[in-house]
Formats: structure tokens, C-alpha cells, sequence
């Protein structure tokens, strides 16, 4: 697959879409990863102008940075572990544990309001996919509160 080769992505069918939490400036890579994986990937993109070295770019980003939508046949173990061990996967939405998915007509609406809404109230940052210092934070804290109950 080329680098600047397009994906068709079809909103007809029922099937769900499930987000992808990136590292930071992987989008596009996570995106061919998955392609390569055999899933069908989707990453929104916009056009923006910046200025670099005193000349404008128009470079084309990811809509929502450190995210992609991925969309298998079926979201089952198989599939999970595909999307987690492409390079530059964080994790995938959850709530409670349980990935989230996304119907296929908020990815279709082209001002993203609702699909933006709709991630927002998700927990990309599950315990699962903590920092180290983040775990750590917290067991010091867990190990304080125990304490306290124990005096």
C-alpha cells in the first residue's frame, strides 16, 4: 500500500465502529498498521495551514488527534489482540472494561458533534493502560488510605 493511497470506507451497514487510543503522532501509522493487520481501519483528516520556515503548509491531520476507528467483523478476542499489538496502540475505548462501539452513523455525520461528544464520555486512559508513574501514584496512595483504616 502506497503512502498516499486511500481506503474506501463504507457507513452502509450495521456493523459497529470501536475507537483506538494512538500514541502521540502515530495516528497515520497505527492506521497502515491496522490496514496491513487485515482490519478495516478509519482515520478522519482535515486540511490545515501552518507556517514553517516562513512559507505556509497545507498539511492534512488527523481530525481527532490520538484516535483511530477501527471497524473487524467481529470485535471478538482475535480481533482485540490484532488492534493491541499494532505498533503504536494505547488500548481501545472501554467503558468498564468492555469495548465501546461506535454506531456507524456518528462516524458518518460531517461535523463530528456527536462523535466527539460520544468519545468524550469514554475512558481512554483505563487502568489497563496506565502509566508506570500513574500506578505508582496510585498504589501510594492506596497503601496511605490503608494505613489511615488501620490506625
Amino acid at each position: 500500500m502506497s503512502h498516499n493511497a486511500e481506503i474506501e470506507i463504507s457507513f452502509e451497514y450495521d456493523l459497529p465502529w470501536f475507537g483506538v487510543w494512538t500514541w502521540h503522532a502515530w495516528e497515520q501509522r497505527v492506521f497502515r498498521g491496522l490496514h496491513d493487520a487485515g482490519l478495516n481501519p478509519y482515520l478522519p483528516r482535515r486540511r490545515e495551514t501552518v507556517i514553517r520556515n516562513k512559507r505556509k503548509v497545507n498539511l492534512e491531520v488527523p481530525l481527532f488527534r490520538g484516535y483511530c476507528f477501527v471497524r473487524p467483523i467481529a470485535f471478538d478476542a482475535y480481533a482485540q489482540r490484532a488492534t493491541l499489538d499494532t505498533e503504536g496502540v494505547g488500548g481501545i475505548l472501554t467503558n468498564n472494561g468492555a469495548p465501546v462501539p461506535i454506531p456507524p452513523m456518528q462516524l458518518a455525520n460531517p461535523f463530528y458533534a456527536d462523535i466527539l461528544a460520544y468519545i468524550k464520555g469514554l475512558d481512554p486512559y483505563h487502568s489497563a493502560f496506565k502509566s508506570k508513574s500513574q500506578r505508582r501514584r496510585e498504589k501510594k496512595q492506596k497503601a496511605w488510605l490503608e494505613r489511615l483504616r488501620a490506625a
